[in-house]
């Protein structure tokens, strides 16, 4: 799908009319910096959400057709608009430590996927 810019934790926006930050995410063990999750708007002109509308063009991450970026999904990305009429691709792996369900707890929430515990899947576990 093309170059990807992503904006550098440390030129992320202070929170502002445009940038409301919802939550800070815990500093990894190395870091300095609170991870802010900025509240995200529909871009009028594309399925897409966005939530950064700053003037920062970030840092333009090129690499070979067929290549992966991998990035906080905390962190804000910078590329041009999506000028086409489906949403942008993105795998997104997240780790909770318990299994994060549905409101009536029977399924999986977001589409999780069963994860290994004890060399079993979830599914074994709960059998």
């Amino acid at each position: 799908h093309g170059t990807i810019s992503v904006l550098p934790i440390e030129r992320n926006p202070p929170e502002d009319k445009d940038h409301h930050i919802n939550w800070s995410g815990k500093p990894r063990p190395s870091a300095h910096i609170k991870f802010p999750c900025y509240q995200h708007r529909k871009d009028e002109s594309s399925p897409d959400l966005i939530g950064y509308f700053g003037t920062d063009q970030g840092v333009e991450v090129t690499c070979p057709a067929g290549s992966i970026v991998v990035f906080s999904s905390l962190t804000l990305h910078c590329s041009s608009a999506n000028r086409s009429n489906t949403l942008r691709s993105a795998y997104n792996v997240q780790y909770g430590a318990v299994p994060l369900m549905s409101e009536d707890n029977q399924s999986f929430r977001h589409k999780a996927d069963p994860f290994i515990v004890q060399s079993e899947t979830i599914d074994e576990t709960n059998q």
